[in-house]
């Protein structure tokens, strides 16, 4: 279980909006329902858990490193 002890979830913060496909939308929903939460609580509670970094390939990686 996270901390939401910042305050976050009181906050409105910035909507962010982008599209999946059918079959992960219909994952994620099922998700949420399971955990009696929505789809974006899972996905803000993911964002919170998550370090962001970026994966980026790794001849893409070489081509920065070369800059």
């Amino acid at each position: 279980m996270l901390n939401h002890s910042d305050g976050m979830q009181n906050k409105k913060g910035r909507t962010i909006t982008f599209r999946v496909d059918d079959e992960v939308a219909e994952k994620l929903e099922k998700y949420a329902k399971m955990r009696n939460t929505s789809m974006s609580r899972v996905l803000r509670n993911w964002c919170e858990a998550s370090d962001l970094r970026v994966e980026l390939a790794t001849s893409l990686m070489k081509t920065l490193d070369k800059t």
